[in-house]
């Protein structure tokens, strides 16, 4: 034996087409592990030419599209899925808390231009060279979106400051103009 069983479906769907999936225990064949194969149609069965769609390995670990799973579940293609659940801990609402350090927004422009990305963030080479883990990237947008939200509430505050103060201003200027104006009645008065 050559370390592999195959259990085998073949449709010959007429004299000259024939097309198939299978089953595969293989040892010595495409790595150790259970794979599931398939072969679009062909003009016979010697022409047969199947190839791994799915593939699990001794460890347990599957594979979509690949024969090396690392992960419970590798994908070499697109997924789509109408929910995917991420556990995650250590959620961000520490930033609201109050010892918390929000960083100065001159400090962020200037990790912009010297990094060309935020802080705390991976670049565009980290993400493209590792991926990103949805989880953990959840929990970093979901920081910066509380600190953008503490920073917005910040200047909030600055503007409606701004605003009273503009306000006393107004009133002050009014008055200022309005002594002008009386000073400027009194020395034509006093001219005539």
């Amino acid at each position: 034996s050559n370390g592999n069983s195959a259990l085998e479906f073949v449709n010959h769907a007429s004299t000259s087409a024939s097309y198939g999936v299978r089953l595969m225990a293989s040892i010595d064949d495409g790595g150790a592990g259970l794979q599931f194969q398939y072969t679009d149609y062909q003009n016979s069965y010697a022409a047969l030419n199947y190839k791994t769609g799915m593939f699990m390995s001794l460890e347990g670990n599957v594979g979509i599209g690949t024969t090396t799973p690392h992960e419970k579940l590798s994908v070499n293609g697109n997924v789509r899925a109408k929910e995917i659940k991420v556990e995650a801990a250590n959620w961000p609402d520490y930033v609201f808390t109050p010892g918390y350090q929000l960083p100065s927004l001159e400090s962020i422009a200037q990790h912009i231009n010297e990094k060309g990305y935020l802080p705390n963030m991976p670049s565009a080479a980290e993400v493209s060279k590792e991926g990103i883990e949805l989880g953990e990237m959840n929990k970093k947008l979901l920081e910066k979106v509380e600190e953008l939200t503490l920073y917005l509430i910040e200047k909030d505050k600055e503007i409606a400051a701004e605003k009273q103060m503009n306000k006393i201003q107004a009133k002050q200027i009014e008055s200022l103009i309005e002594q002008v104006a009386k000073l400027n009645r009194e020395v034509i008065k006093s001219n005539n």
